[in-house]
């Protein structure tokens, strides 16, 4: 069928229909818009649908394994992966795989050490975090069961933190003291965690730091942890239903709450005491911390479902058409004469480099960089345009010597450099040669 998104399912019509109408009543929060909302949503079929067969769009982050430089990403198999970019044997460890120093077996029903029972991993959405006072593990959520895990750094053992029945998607929020864990959900709870004492039963409500906390509207987006001056720390947690809510850590209770447009998928990004995300309803919104009162908004030519990236005084976001917005980020004042145009949808956030690039990747994997203060393009040809083979809804993260590593919706790793002319696969296959002349041919 044309115009269906792999991220969506495609085989029943009808299911998909009702799917779409049901999803859209509940993102636009308001049912007046929703006679015209599903004319105009029918080719995008609902990106506020997850397919049956999830893969996850979790960013890499780079890691230290037993002083070994490694990316934490989701890999082929619907699989979180320690790879060693730097060497041939790439992988470190894999979970639920191959756990570190274990022997390879033909048995695929083998617990993962410290498991109980294997693992049917579905999908993992969020961004692994860190945990422990050495960040001794690695936590994730997985999409289809609902369970978060916490992983040893070095892939030896891995044990739950909390079984919630339900699909998870953002991503898990650690607290300052690197031992309790926020879990928000697609049943509109947040859960406080601690992970020295995590609960045994999710029913069990006194045996978490606080009962778990309900909101309006079902959790995609990874919600944001910032210090109030009237509050104190606050979790901002964002909703499909447009409803936006600050939770006090200390209880689980509402700060203030602030209703958007429409739903919100999108990361909450927090900068110069505001909070900054993008809607279905095609607005950008800045809301104040301290009271949920709205600073300011603008509106883009499509929706918004890219994280933002808010740095350096500025706010960048990319929407669905393909338009990359810049703004001040106090007062909402656009800060380029016009959007740059990507030409494709945009789902991955923006990244800075160190040398000061604004690298934008379109979810058909094609890379471009613009000047942050101008918005001008100085990278990417768009008569030759420098891509992945695989669509890419994670952000790209940008290592130390200012290269690239994207992770695309298939779960291979690329590597690429600003300036360079090529895009080179680094797992699970590898050439070498590609990545030997990254450093050569920069333009």
């Amino acid at each position: 069928m044309a115009g269906v998104s792999r991220e969506t399912p495609a085989g029943n019509v009808p299911v998909m229909r009702r799917r779409l109408r049901h999803c859209l009543g509940h993102c636009l929060g308001d049912r007046r818009w929703l006679g015209i909302a599903l004319l105009a949503a029918i080719p995008l079929l609902a990106a506020c649908t997850i397919s049956n067969d999830p893969d996850g769009w979790a960013q890499p982050i780079a890691a230290e394994v037993e002083g070994r430089p490694v990316i934490i990403a989701r890999v082929e198999d619907k699989l979180i992966g320690a790879i060693d970019l730097d060497r041939a044997d790439a992988i470190v460890w894999m979970f639920p795989g191959a756990a570190a120093g274990r022997p390879e077996s033909d048995d695929d029903d083998r617990p993962f050490p410290g498991l109980d029972d294997p693992v049917d991993a579905q999908g993992f959405y969020g961004a692994p975090a860190t945990i422990g006072a050495n960040d001794d593990e690695f936590v994730v959520a997985d999409h289809n069961e609902g369970v978060v895990y916490a992983i040893r750094r070095d892939g030896s053992s891995a044990r739950v933190l909390l079984d919630t029945g339900v699909p998870v998607i953002a991503g898990v929020v650690v607290a300052d003291d690197a031992r309790t864990i926020f879990v928000a959900t697609t049943d509109e709870r947040v859960y406080a965690i601690d992970t020295e004492n995590p609960p045994r039963d999710v029913d069990d409500h006194e045996a978490f730091v606080w009962p778990p906390a309900e909101v309006e509207g079902r959790i995609w987006g990874t919600p944001a942890l910032v210090r109030s001056e009237t509050h104190g720390p606050l979790l901002i947690v964002p909703t499909m239903s447009g409803h936006v809510s600050a939770l006090r850590t200390s209880d689980g209770t509402t700060a203030w709450t602030f209703v958007s447009g429409a739903g919100i998928a999108s990361d909450v990004a927090i900068d110069g005491g505001l909070a900054f995300f993008g809607g279905f309803d095609r607005t950008f919104y800045a809301v104040d911390i301290e009271s949920g009162d709205l600073r300011w908004s603008a509106q883009g030519a499509h929706w918004f479902w890219t994280n933002a990236l808010a740095v350096n005084g500025a706010v960048y976001a990319g929407d669905l058409h393909g338009a990359v917005w810049a703004w001040d980020a106090q007062t909402g004042a656009a800060r380029w004469p016009e959007p740059f145009q990507a030409g494709e949808r945009i789902r991955a956030q923006p990244a800075l480099t160190a040398a000061g690039e604004l690298v934008i990747i379109t979810r058909e994997g094609t890379l471009l960089a613009v000047d942050p203060e101008t918005g001008a393009q100085i990278w990417g040809d768009p008569e030759t345009p420098l891509r992945t083979s695989n669509r890419v809804l994670a952000t790209p993260l940008v290592l130390d010597d200012g290269s690239l590593v994207i992770s695309d919706d298939q779960g291979v790793l690329w590597r690429s450099r600003v300036g360079a002319g090529r895009v080179c696969q680094v797992y699970p296959d590898r050439n070498l040669e590609c990545e030997r002349l990254l450093d050569t041919d920069r333009g």
